[in-house]
């Protein structure tokens, strides 16, 4: 019987950490649980099944495209958050664009478009914008973007301070000058121990004192999101609330930043 050799043996050594790591970046594409749904219709308000619609991130031009079914609906599971334009077309219809769509974290947006009949090269260009109202699902929760995490007061730099802003949540004090690390959270009166916190759509929850597990500083932060009730099918574990963070991806320009942190004795 043939012995392996050392390479093979740190080969096979190392192949679960791999395809784990590979599982764990296809999932976190696909966890964030934003979508776009919408109907397409004609001018006369029949549906139009069939027609093409293609969601297009602003910042890095990646396109994610679906087909409408025979009830004229439509679903795009998005990969990233951030601004989209939606473009609907089929053959002997205008296309119909619509430029600005916002789509956050655990957001399914609905954009429902009507398609004039006239050539495919001619396009409707819709100024309406789609309703904040989440109306595609039961989840209760609250966003907090990039602009409120950098410029809102924090103490330690901690964003999960900005979570007590959201109704339902309240904070037991921690230590002195150490942080909590999401710990001390309460959401509507459950106990801190039993939130689920996650990254990139993958679990970030230290089992042994159920908190952040890894904490991201706060300049690499997109939003992210606290659900406290009527949990979607695709949460699970948590009986008080879900913290789901969204990082900061690259885009088509160059980009950066530069800070300052001090703090005194006073």
């Amino acid at each position: 019987m043939k012995r392996l050799s050392a390479s093979a043996c740190r080969a096979f050594r190392y192949a679960p950490a791999l395809a784990t790591g590979f599982l764990a970046s296809s999932l976190s594409l696909w966890a964030q649980n934003a979508a776009i749904v919408g109907t397409i219709k004609d001018a006369s308000g029949g549906t139009l099944p069939g027609a093409t619609v293609a969601a297009r991130h602003v910042e890095t031009n990646l396109v994610q495209s679906a087909v409408a079914n025979d009830q004229g609906d439509y679903r795009i599971p998005l990969s990233r958050v951030g601004r989209y334009e939606v473009r609907a077309e089929m053959p002997r219809f205008k296309t119909t664009v619509q430029p600005e769509v916002t789509v956050q974290i655990g957001q399914t947006v609905r954009v429902d478009l009507v398609l004039e009949v006239g050539e495919i090269a001619e396009s409707v260009t819709v100024e309406a914008r789609p309703p904040l109202v989440r109306t595609e699902t039961s989840s209760l929760g609250e966003v907090m973007d990039n602009r409120k995490i950098l410029e809102l007061p924090l103490n330690g730099r901690e964003f999960l301070q900005l979570a007590t802003l959201t109704p339902g949540v309240s904070s037991r004090n921690a230590s002195a000058g150490s942080p909590s690390k999401g710990g001390t959270l309460e959401v509507n009166g459950g106990r801190s121990g039993h939130n689920q916190f996650r990254l990139d759509g993958v679990d970030n929850t230290d089992n042994h004192y159920n908190e952040l597990a890894a904490v991201p500083p706060i300049d690499s932060i997109q939003e992210f999101q606290l659900v406290r009730n009527l949990y979607s099918a695709e949460y699970g574990r948590a009986g008080g609330g879900v913290i789901d963070v969204k990082l900061r991806s690259g885009t088509n320009q160059f980009h950066g930043g530069i800070y300052e942190f001090h703090r005194n004795s006073a």
